[in-house]
């Protein structure tokens, strides 16, 4: 790396540079004394991070695509996971306004709302396993006085 222009390409000849030998001694000698592992690409064939095992939300609430203030109460949804549920975040408009932690029971989960804006909202739900799968569900609606 050249220090003069870190993200320019690699220098020639790195000896041009006067500290070159002093700062290379140094990372050599510290890395005589912490030596690295040699990274080894994986064989195995990773069957927990597919699709089908990926958590699958449904929404129950709102399923009209206009509401009024009165009407939006709350986002309803259906969520089934292959592994341990571990969160779920709700967004509105990209705002984060509730989470749930593990332990997650499958099934139906609730998020009350108050306060909500009239005007287009975009919902958003991401929900994570406890291998870090992670599903996105997105649905926007309009919110009427």
């Amino acid at each position: 790396i050249k220090k003069d222009d870190p993200l320019g390409p690699a220098p020639a000849n790195q000896y041009e540079d006067g500290q070159f030998k002093n700062w290379q001694d140094t990372i050599n000698a510290w890395l005589a004394q912490h030596p690295l592992s040699v990274a080894v690409n994986p064989t195995e064939f990773d069957d927990s991070h597919t699709t089908e095992k990926q958590p699958r939300i449904t929404i129950i609430s709102p399923n009209q695509d206009t509401l009024t203030k009165e009407q939006f109460t709350q986002v309803s949804l259906n969520i089934e996971s292959y592994f341990p549920l571990q969160e779920i975040q709700l967004f509105l408009n990209d705002g984060l306004v509730d989470s749930k932690t593990a332990p997650i029971s499958q099934g139906n989960v609730s998020f009350p709302l108050v306060n909500i804006p009239s005007g287009p909202l975009r919902i958003k739900l991401i929900a994570y396993d406890s291998v870090k799968n992670k599903v996105i569900f997105e649905k926007t609606i309009t919110i009427s006085q």
